[in-house]
């Protein structure tokens, strides 16, 4: 079995590359969903729509935190009320305090 010389490969692994960018970017353009999505957004047939009972209660953990719950207990709550990680496990105190963070 002979090796390929590493500038064939190198040139090979380029053109994937280029093939998987012109990809993400067609399908970015019509809108699909090409990576994770933040908390709150679901996937319906490719597209990134809002989960409204999420939203919800992400605006209602963030009135909390200006209210001045500590983060533990708007966990606490939003939990109880059903929300879960990408995982579907309930939020991590970190992952949720990421989220109110940036709002």
């Amino acid at each position: 079995m002979t090796e390929e010389p590493l500038q064939t490969l190198q040139a090979k692994r380029q053109q994937k590359i280029a093939r998987l960018r012109s990809t993400m970017q067609k399908k970015r353009a019509q809108g699909d969903v090409t990576g994770r999505l933040p908390l709150g957004f679901i996937s319906l047939g490719g597209k990134a729509v809002e989960d409204e009972y999420t939203m919800k209660l992400l605006a209602e953990a963030v009135e909390m935190k200006e209210r001045g719950y500590s983060i533990r207990t708007i966990r606490r709550y939003v939990t109880e009320k059903g929300l879960r990680g990408r995982s579907g496990k309930p939020v991590s105190v970190s992952g949720l305090w990421g989220v109110l963070k940036a709002s």
